[in-house]
Formats: C-alpha cells, sequence, structure tokens
C-alpha cells in the first residue's frame, strides 16, 4: 500500500510539475541527487517538497507517506458538510504521526483546492451557486456567480481575484466582459483580465429590480460566501483579492469592503457613492488602498463621495481618486489599464501588528485577527432603522502585538476572541494577552488543531490561516 502510495505521488509530481511548482523541488534538487543519499531519503525529500512546500522537506520516508495521507484526508475533512462524517475524518487523522499544525498548515498551502472541479472547461468559463448561511422566506433560491479563469489557468499556482459587483441593470455576465473581455468564436476573451492573469468573479448579488444598496447582512453574506466557496475551488492569492462595483454595485463594494477591511488587497469604485455606514467607517481604511473613478457631471454621486474623499486625502490614506471632466455617471472602460497597473502594486495586509476599527452593524465584528460579539446596543444600528433617531459614536476596538510575545486589545463587547497565527507570535515563547485592565492569557499556548481545521474549512483562507484561539466573555471565562 505504501509503495502505491508512493507511486501515485511520483505519478503526480511527473505530470503536474510547472515552472511555478518548481521550487518546491528546491531541496530534492540540491540533494536528492547525492550519491551518498540512500534512495528513500532521497524519495522523501521529492515527497515531502511537493506536499508541503520546499521549508517542509525532510528524509523521513515513513513521515513522507504519513504527509500525503494526512493531504487525502485533509481534502475530504475540508469539504465535508456532515460533522459526523468531519469527526470520523478527525479520528483517521489522529493516526497519522504527521498529523501536526505545522504540517496541515504547510499541505493546506500548496494543495489544490479542496472543491476544484472536476473538468474544466476550455474557454475557463464557470457558473456555480451559493445559498447563504441563512435563508428568508422572500428569498431561499441560491444566488449565482460566474467565474472567468485566466487563459492555461494553473491549478497549483495562485492568482490575484477581481470580485466585480454589477450596477441596477446591468448583469454579472457585463462585469466578466468589463474586466476580461468579450467571447470571441472560439469562446476565449482577450481582455485586460486574461493578460493580466486575473480570476474574475461577477455575482448576481441583488434582485432584479433592486435600484439601490440596502446595507443588509444578506448582501454582505452573499458576497462573503461567494469569497469563501470559489476560494475553495480555484488557486486564489488571499493576498489579492480585490472588490469592485460599478454604480450601485460600486456603493456596495465600498460598504462591504470598509466593513471587512482585512479581506481585501483593495476596493475599486467606478461611479459608486458612500453613503449611510461608509460616512462613519472611514478609520477602517486606513490600511486598505481604494481606486475611485467618477465623472464630474455625476453631481449626486459627486456630492456623497466629497466628505469622505477629503477625510481619506487629509489623512494620507492610499486613495487614487480619478475625476473624468465633462463625463457623468458611466462605466469608465477607458480606466481598465491603469486599474490592472494599479492593482498589480497591492497587496492585503494580512497580519498587522496593530489593529484600529470601528463598527456599527453586528455582523461587522471581525478584524484581521480580533472577533467581537454583542457590543453595546447604543451603539449599533440596523440598516431597517437608518437614520437612526439618536446616535452617538461607533463602536471602537483596538488591539496591537510588541516584540516581547504580548497583544494588547480594547474591545468592549460582551465576548472578545483573539485569534492566533505563528505569523505574529510564537508559539514556543509565554504568551501573554490584555484585554483593557484585565489579564486574559499569560502562560504556554499550544497550537489547537481543530482550531486550524475548522479555520480552513470555514474562512477558506489557506495561507493564512489560524493556529489557536483565545475567547473572553464579560463573566471573565477563558
Amino acid at each position: 500500500r505504501d509503495r502505491q502510495l508512493t507511486n501515485a505521488i511520483v505519478e503526480e509530481i511527473s505530470t503536474e510539475l510547472t515552472f511555478e511548482s518548481l521550487k518546491r523541488l528546491s531541496v530534492f534538487e540540491r540533494v536528492g541527487s547525492d550519491n551518498q543519499l540512500p534512495p528513500e531519503q532521497a524519495i522523501a525529500l521529492a515527497l515531502t517538497g511537493w506536499l508541503g512546500g520546499e521549508n517542509a522537506s525532510q528524509i523521513n520516508l515513513k513521515l513522507a507517506l504519513s504527509t500525503a495521507k494526512v493531504r487525502n484526508l485533509l481534502r475530504q475533512y475540508l469539504v465535508s458538510k456532515e460533522p459526523e462524517e468531519r469527526h470520523d475524518i478527525r479520528q483517521r487523522l489522529d493516526a497519522e504521526e504527521a498529523f501536526d499544525a505545522k504540517t496541515v498548515a504547510a499541505v493546506a498551502a500548496q494543495m489544490v483546492r479542496p472543491a476544484a472541479p472536476a473538468e474544466g472547461r476550455d474557454d475557463g468559463f464557470f457558473e456555480f451557486e451559493v445559498r447563504l448561511p441563512f435563508q428568508t422566506e422572500k428569498n431561499n433560491v441560491p444566488a449565482r456567480y460566474f467565474v472567468q479563469l485566466p487563459p492555461e489557468y494553473d491549478a497549483r499556482r495562485r492568482y490575484p481575484a477581481i470580485i466585480t459587483l454589477h450596477g441596477a441593470g446591468t448583469t454579472p455576465l457585463q462585469q466578466i466582459e468589463w474586466w476580461a473581455g468579450t467571447q470571441a468564436e472560439n469562446g476565449h476573451r482577450k481582455g485586460q483580465g486574461g493578460r493580466h492573469g486575473a480570476i474574475v468573479i461577477a455575482p448576481a448579488w441583488g434582485e432584479e429590480t433592486q435600484l439601490e444598496y440596502r446595507y443588509s447582512a444578506q448582501e454582505h453574506s452573499l458576497i462573503l460566501a461567494v469569497l469563501r466557496k470559489a476560494s475553495r475551488q480555484f488557486s486564489i492569492d488571499s493576498d489579492r483579492v480585490f472588490l469592485s462595483g460599478h454604480s450601485i454595485g460600486g456603493d456596495a463594494a465600498w460598504d462591504i469592503g470598509l466593513s471587512h477591511p482585512d479581506l481585501w488587497a483593495g476596493v475599486i469604485i467606478l461611479s459608486g457613492k458612500a453613503g449611510r455606514f461608509v460616512h462613519h467607517y472611514h478609520q477602517n481604511a486606513r490600511t486598505l488602498p481604494f481606486y475611485i473613478v467618477c465623472g464630474a457631471l455625476d453631481h449626486t454621486t459627486f456630492s456623497a463621495n466629497e466628505m469622505d474623499l477629503d477625510r481619506y486625502l487629509n489623512k494620507g490614506f492610499d486613495l487614487t481618486y480619478v475625476e473624468y471632466r465633462g463625463r457623468g455617471h458611466e462605466h469608465f472602460s477607458d480606466e481598465l489599464i491603469k486599474i490592472f497597473d494599479w492593482l498589480n502594486r497591492k497587496s492585503r495586509l494580512s497580519s498587522p501588528k496593530e489593529i484600529e476599527a470601528v463598527s456599527m452593524r453586528p455582523w461587522d465584528r471581525f478584524f484581521w485577527w480580533i472577533e467581537m460579539n454583542s457590543p453595546p446596543e447604543r451603539t449599533m444600528v440596523l440598516p431597517g432603522n437608518w437614520p437612526p433617531a439618536r446616535f452617538g459614536q461607533p463602536f471602537t476596538l483596538s488591539a496591537k502585538t510588541s516584540t516581547n510575545n504580548r497583544i494588547t486589545a480594547r474591545c468592549g463587547a460582551e465576548e472578545v476572541r483573539i485569534w492566533l497565527s505563528p505569523e505574529f507570535i510564537d508559539f514556543q515563547r509565554p504568551l501573554t494577552i490584555n484585554l483593557g485592565t484585565r489579564r486574559l492569557h499569560q502562560g504556554e499556548i499550544m497550537p489547537d488543531i481543530d482550531v486550524l481545521l475548522e479555520d480552513l474549512r470555514s474562512r477558506c483562507d489557506y495561507q493564512h490561516p489560524f493556529w489557536a484561539v483565545v475567547t473572553n466573555n464579560r463573566s471573565g471565562e477563558e
């Protein structure tokens, strides 16, 4: 059986090795050809490098084969929808010698996406459905979204992705065509999206007769569900996901971008306007790049954006603002090449050492590595209650890490979760976490494999998973 598994991985390497994935075998290339190295150790170097990347290479063949089994079981776990099935897979993982947080994280970062389509289309165009975590009686049908892959898509290479939101009276397909071009007779598109190697994703996010963005939980939930499902299917670089929109799709992109600034490498808004919560969320733009295009004759949009643009510029935020004289409420396709030049230079801030954020809705509650639940009601305003009769200040939270393995956070919600990753804390050293004036944790912190597995399954960020979590509530329980 071990021989069959070895042959299967070797066959996988021989058929799927590309220039992009060649670097995984760099240690094998340097050391594996040494005549003094036993053959089984050379094979182990190749297998572990392929499965977990260059830094995971090692010479124990038994451990290498166990790593292959971990990968196969991990793929099953990440696509399983049944808790009982995941429990069974979890027990089988426990039996593997290679099963630990470091191996799981390394394998997850390198493997083909767990829900990758079995067979791809020659033109790289797909249509899928996604169901929201919650459904209403009014709208209980799944939402559609379209995906256009770049030419010669390689499932083992990471690609930037653009989630683009259509305006009123337009369609997701028109958004695909704006970014990736129209289909030629052979079905292929020759637009800028393919030329720049970008995956373009266009959800049908609004109702057919919808004329304005509603700032609702359902709209937020749909866009995030599309992002997660597409991340399970295609090799999306989670550090280079951009959110964009035209007209009311731009309104949505502005609001959703500021509400979840930890997810995006940048936000592109074309003829979109700031409204409602956007006016109060400007602090969340501190680390989020914006590219905003507007026509000088689009008076409604121009006046709605004036205050927020002044704030961004005065505070030195990363804003590119383009204003077309003599133009109105348009799609501005002539700006596309410049937009790609801009986004090719942007990357997400995945694990900042310092976080400052504001929130006014219960579902705007996760910011990089701090999460909160049940903030004070006086700071929250539901979209259906806008404008509020009385309103004070938005809910604010902050957190920062320091070089002595210490985290300090300020958050007045009932429940606070601090998510931990080796990217910003050292699991080999004692960790101190202070929440306001309280000591939330002090001492040893161990990776929690169950937290890691569920984080990979739910957030679908295979490049930056969390390894542990520390939770607080008002009763003082951890």
